[in-house]
């Protein structure tokens, strides 16, 4: 090494940069590859209706029943989806619009 000139010491730290790269490449490249976990959907077959939504099916009249025959609604899973009867919910009133419908009946029946 002390005897090399010019040129040779220039080929001979450009080829150790070039390896330096490529390692702390290929280091960099393992990590991440073992640092990301592979992400997989999962599906599963029994899931839980929320209460919420049980609870405003059952006010609706919408419900479902669950049986283990399975009887004629032809449903996967052993449950028949159909509709018993479905009832419009009334929209309910907006507190200061139920004010002022309350002080007009209170005006019109005084007359």
């Amino acid at each position: 090494e002390e005897d090399e000139c010019w040129r040779e010491l220039y080929l001979r730290c450009g080829q150790e940069r070039d390896n330096r790269l490529k390692n702390i490449t290929k280091f960099i490249s393992n990590k991440q590859q073992k640092a990301l976990p592979v992400r997989q959907t999962q599906f599963s077959e029994n899931v839980k209706t929320p209460r919420e939504i049980l609870r405003k099916q059952e006010r609706s009249g919408i419900s479902q029943s669950y049986g283990s025959s399975g009887g004629g609604g032809g449903g996967s899973g052993g449950y028949s989806s159909q509709y018993v009867k479905i009832v419009p919910e009334k929209p309910k009133v907006a507190p200061l619009m139920r004010k002022v419908l309350k002080l007009q009946k209170a005006r019109n029946s005084r007359r």
